[in-house]
């Protein structure tokens, strides 16, 4: 009779055993925490356009495509900003009321040059900054049956304030050559490539004089 009650002790210690391991099996697993979210998450956020154009842009995001393929199919407004200064005595200061000149050239289906698409920004502000925005249709047309491409557009000094310390214009950056207009960030609400050019100087002296 006691060998009978030791085994059935034994059989219900091992049940007991075996139930206990399936439960654990089943319960719930904790949650995975991950060093890094998904890339979607990270992806930078562009910023909007300035209403009162106060401020350049970063220009943190550089693109290698091809821009004219872009701006001939996708882009609908091109924005061009950057900062003009005067260079005196090696000491360079925002320069106010001062233009830039944005000239584009469209070609048409057989590579001939179409007449320069041309126009003058707002003047630069109390930080030197200046801003000019034109529709890729002042360059190419609205008639689709031109069939018209746009080649390239470059960023000139046009001119400084009469009063100004300095009014020779140099060629850092291609302010006098031509800045040509290649890496951009694109605003999606505008449907906008934004370019930044410069900065550009205005020196008191000559070039010869060695400023």
């Amino acid at each position: 009779m006691g060998g009978s009650i030791l085994t059935c002790m034994v059989l219900l210690s091992f049940l007991l055993i075996v139930v206990s391991a399936i439960n654990y099996e089943n319960a719930p697993k904790p949650n995975q925490v991950h060093d890094h979210d998904d890339d979607d998450d990270n992806q930078d956020l562009l910023p909007l356009e300035s209403e009162d154009q106060s401020e350049p842009y970063d220009n943190d995001h550089d693109h290698d495509q091809d821009n004219n393929h872009l701006m001939n199919n996708y882009i609908n407004t091109i924005g061009v900003q950057g900062l003009i200064l005067c260079n005196s005595n090696q000491k360079y200061t925002p320069l106010v009321g001062a233009l830039a000149r944005i000239t584009c050239i469209a070609e048409d289906e057989n590579g001939y040059e179409r007449t320069p698409f041309s126009m003058v920004s707002h003047k630069s502000n109390e930080n030197g900054f200046f801003m000019a925005t034109f529709l890729v249709s002042d360059v190419l047309g609205s008639d689709v049956n031109d069939m018209l491409k746009l080649k390239e557009c470059k960023v000139f000094l046009e001119g400084c304030p009469m009063e100004a310390a300095c009014k020779i214009a140099s060629d850092v950056n291609n302010g006098v050559s031509g800045a040509p207009l290649s890496s951009y960030r694109f605003l999606p609400q505008k449907v906008m490539a934004l370019y930044t050019v410069g900065p550009f100087i205005y020196t008191s002296n000559h070039p010869d004089d060695h400023y």
